[in-house]
């Protein structure tokens, strides 16, 4: 082409470099190769804006990719047309989560465009020195073009000049290092399809503006500290490393950078910026329950309480366990007592704050369980003239003694208190001498809820002792 017709232009194209071809393979040997291979530096994605690209990891089942957006670093899995975010990570509070987000994956390789023999062929250009040689064995019988009777051709002066312009157009202003084809071409490797080879080459490399590796990626350090991956948006930057061996995520807000998670592989313990999220060493999972986990036949969950005084003294949550209602008002805090198939049963604190049994197999009821501290007590007057009363069934009982009473009288006795609802019975007994040959009565009439008349029809005179009872 007009652009590339002359030794300058090529080698401009060229950057002047006679190793040209060997510069090219030596940097593409330090790019990332496409089949997976291992970066001993760090690699970061970024757009410039508040969602960072993604790097994603694809099976035939889907795809799955990490992204930074605005400050927050997500996992989002795609199955099929559906996308699903599974978790993100905060880097600037430090608490983790799942939410929704957009899915970007790039991964960074600076693209090139390069000449190559298709657009220069050296066997078509002309070689001064060539033709020199070759003009140097042809005979010369005569000393003059006129003496071979030629009166149009150009004299050897002429033809030198012209010979001399050609090559000098043709090298224009090239560098000496890349003015002749044998220069050029070795710059080339000596390779005719050069630009095939560099096409299939960089098609290995992964681009800047995203692309899919079909294998794995590893950055290597060789130190006690991997390069990082990052993320970057407006709003700051996410790095994910591997440091002395423990797996860390770390958010740059500004100058500040924060340690939001970290996870050792060694022992399985998982951190955040604020300190263990899990200790296996303290939490073995076998040892824990989970929800609905059923213990072993045989098996019992023990809580020790060892450190906590006596009941009495507790005014904060210091037990061993606790079955709470989630700071709901409106809810009660249960257990679930269950003979499976047969009955079940909830025991706990109800929204009175009174301790009950109920539900379930029991139907819609709930039963309180009485104790000292709110059973209701039984009340009355232990006196002469006194009464009782049961604070279960409202059973009352009262009692007294009359003055003397004497033969043939009555009296009436008022009751110490009213029976709210009714009289059951009455009965006396007088204080009095015995006398077999007495014949008479005794009689209770005239009964109330508030008091009765008592009538002594025997000669024996004394006063009498009377009970009443009702509620």
């Amino acid at each position: 082409p007009g652009a590339l017709d002359t030794l300058k232009e090529l080698a401009d194209a060229l950057g002047g470099d006679p190793n040209f071809a060997n510069t090219i393979i030596n940097a593409l040997s330090r790019k990332v190769s496409r089949e997976g291979d291992e970066m001993s530096g760090g690699l970061t994605l970024g757009n410039g804006t508040d969602v960072s690209p993604s790097l994603s990891f694809r099976d035939a089942s889907g795809i799955g990719g990490f992204s930074l957006n605005k400050g927050v670093l997500r996992y989002i899995g795609y199955y099929g047309s559906q996308s699903k975010q599974l978790f993100s990570l905060d880097f600037n509070s430090g608490n983790v989560a799942n939410a929704r987000g957009a899915l970007w994956d790039v991964v960074t390789y600076p693209p090139s465009t390069f000449w190559n023999t298709g657009n220069f062929n050296p066997a078509s250009k002309a070689d001064a020195a060539a033709v020199t040689a070759a003009l140097a064995t042809k005979a010369d019988n005569a000393t003059t073009l006129a003496g071979y009777r030629i009166g149009d051709a150009y004299t050897k002066t002429q033809t030198a000049q012209l010979v001399e312009n050609a090559i000098t157009a043709l090298v224009g202003s090239s560098p000496e290092a890349l003015n002749t084809l044998n220069e050029l071409a070795a710059a080339l490797g000596n390779n005719p399809n050069f630009a095939t080879a560099i096409n299939e080459e960089l098609a290995k490399r992964v681009r800047n503006t995203g692309d899919t590796m079909t294998g794995p990626l590893t950055l290597a350090g060789l130190t006690t500290s991997s390069p990082s991956m990052s993320f970057r948006s407006e709003e700051g930057i996410g790095s994910l490393n591997v440091y002395r061996q423990r797996l860390r995520y770390i958010g740059y807000y500004g100058s500040e950078s924060k340690e939001i998670f970290s996870a050792d592989f060694a022992t399985g313990d998982v951190f955040n910026g604020r300190g263990a999220l899990w200790d296996v060493s303290k939490y073995p999972p076998a040892q824990y329950l989970k929800v609905n986990q059923s213990l072993a036949s045989g098996s019992n969950l023990r809580c020790g309480s060892g450190n906590s005084p006596y009941i009495a003294s507790m005014t904060s949550e210091t037990g061993s366990l606790e079955v709470h209602n989630e700071a709901n008002s409106a809810a009660s805090a249960v257990m679930l007592f269950h003979r499976k198939g047969i009955f079940g049963a909830y025991f706990g604190l109800d929204t009175d704050n009174q301790f009950k049994v109920g539900g379930l197999s029991m139907g819609a009821n709930a039963y309180t369980v009485w104790h000292s501290g709110n059973a209701p007590k039984n009340t009355g007057s232990a006196a002469v003239t006194g009464w009782w009363r049961c604070a279960d069934t409202g059973l009352m009982r009262m009692w007294g003694v009359t003055n003397s009473v004497g033969q043939d009288s009555a009296v009436a006795v008022p009751l110490p208190m009213t029976f709210p609802n009714a009289v059951f019975g009455v009965h006396f007994m007088q204080q009095a001498e015995m006398k077999p040959s007495a014949v008479g009565n005794y009689g209770v009439k005239d009964v109330t809820r508030q008091g009765f008349t008592l009538v002594n029809g025997n000669d024996g005179v004394g006063p009498c002792y009377w009970e009443a009872w009702g509620n």
